[in-house]
């Protein structure tokens, strides 16, 4: 009999598989040592910074585990693969950063950058995961295209060191875009008009064994 996974090593659903474990295990481990930070006689510096890693690790373990599902199911790449590794190299940098008495403002920016275009990519690949939001398709568009403005506009300020008054407002226009539909998109395609329902229920028949499809019986 065929397996109905392929599990076997190289696959996607190992890879996922091994990726959950590397994060489990570096949870545990991040546990540990922010218990250790904590719990050790005086908390200072060097405590502060083993705490504050063992956070960075944990978040960038997690930003692969989100873009999982759209590597898996090959979804607008390699757009998944951005979003994990700009995130997770945001979140090394930052770690860099933690451990360096005095750290490049590069560097810094470097880092900010990262996390920027990894959410952007995490989040526009985590909507198309979501079913076709009819009616409204079209607000899948906007929404990416309001994703990819914010990125860029946010960006723009962390390299340029701030911006006048009308770029933070066209920042909060393009976030107000954002967070509009990413909440009405999972609502749309759960319940708009013309959305995909399940699949209507079949019984066979206890006399001659066909399958009985109730959608034909009239109520």
């Amino acid at each position: 009999m065929a397996e109905p996974y392929n599990t076997k090593p190289g696959s996607k659903l190992a890879t996922t598989r091994l990726g959950i474990r590397a994060f489990i295990a570096s949870v545990a481990v991040n546990a540990v040592l922010g218990a250790w930070a904590l719990l050790s006689g005086d908390f200072g510096e060097t405590e502060g910074r083993v705490l504050v890693t063992t956070f960075l690790i944990s978040a960038a373990m997690l930003s692969v585990l989100l873009n999982a599902p759209a590597l898996r199911k090959n979804v607008l790449r390699p757009l998944p693969a951005v979003g994990a590794g700009s995130s997770a190299a945001g979140f090394s940098l930052f770690i860099v950063v933690a451990w360096i008495q005095n750290p490049d403002e590069t560097l810094i920016k470097l880092a900010a950058s990262g996390l920027v275009i990894g959410g952007a990519a995490t989040l526009a690949t985590a909507l198309r995961l979501i079913g076709e939001p009819a009616p409204a398709v079209w607000l899948r568009s906007m929404t990416e295209i309001a994703i990819a403005a914010l990125s860029v506009t946010v960006l723009a300020v962390v390299w340029n060191e701030g911006g006048d008054d009308w770029v933070a407002r066209l920042i909060g226009i393009e976030s107000i875009a954002v967070a509009a539909g990413t909440l009405l998109i999972p609502v749309l395609a759960r319940f708009g008009r013309g959305a995909q329902m399940p699949a209507p229920a079949e019984f066979a028949c206890p006399h001659c064994g066909e399958a009985i499809d109730l959608s034909s019986i009239e109520r």
